[in-house]
């Protein structure tokens, strides 16, 4: 198969399967929901964590997220309550 490929195209491949394909699965309800629940699990957790380390919390929460975890953010907090696409946020 190499020896029909492109020069280069090993490496394009390689980007689109570490980097693009990430979305690609978002984009289906299965794989989508499931990275919705694992983020959803992990900043509850990480609340629980907090709040049980300073009982007398009650100010804000920031999250912040990077590239790709800012879009799912964005997606979970906008969306909230709501089934989108057959995606339960």
């Amino acid at each position: 198969p190499r020896a029909c490929m492109p020069e280069g195209a090993g490496d394009m491949r390689s980007f689109m399967r570490e980097n693009v394909m990430d979305v690609f699965y978002y984009l289906t309800t299965s794989h989508g929901q499931r990275i919705i629940d694992a983020v959803a699990d992990q900043l509850t957790s990480k609340y629980r964590a907090f709040v049980a380390e300073h009982p007398g919390f009650s100010g804000g929460v920031s999250i912040f997220g990077h590239s790709f975890g800012t879009i799912i953010t964005y997606d979970l907090l906008t969306k909230a309550g709501r089934a989108v696409g057959g995606v339960s946020y």
